[in-house]
């Protein structure tokens, strides 16, 4: 997990060692370390979350990066392909857009739901 800076950029001189280890195999995920905010694909530099994402890497929204890394760990467990790990965060993505507005408890709830259906841990 790379925690990037304002909407998950990453300086382009990091570029090439992430991209490195992506073409070994190993799932990167793109978070930022923002306290409000969520990757976004604003740029187009080398190092931009877009730049990023075009390369495979998964780009986290608007998981923390200890979020991410917790759910790293749990699709990784689950399986090693990286196009189903990317689908979790893709899943986990669009569930946010649902349970935003909800009252705290409502979005544990929902939470705990979604990762039943992703990950079929319950």
């Amino acid at each position: 997990v790379i925690d990037g800076s304002g909407c998950g950029n990453v300086p382009p001189k990091c570029r090439k060692a992430v991209l490195y280890l992506r073409e070994k195999g190993m799932p990167i995920v793109l978070t930022t370390r923002v306290p409000s905010g969520s990757v976004e694909e604003e740029y187009s530099y080398e190092g931009s979350a877009l730049s990023m994402k075009d390369s495979g890497i998964i780009l986290g929204g608007r998981l923390s990066s200890w979020k991410a890394r917790l759910l790293l760990a749990l699709a990784m467990g689950k399986t090693k392909n990286i196009e189903e790990i990317k689908s979790c965060f893709l899943g986990i993505r669009e569930e946010w857009k649902t349970i935003v507005g909800q009252g705290i408890l409502s979005q544990i709830n929902h939470g705990l739901k979604t990762l039943k259906k992703l990950f079929i841990i319950m």
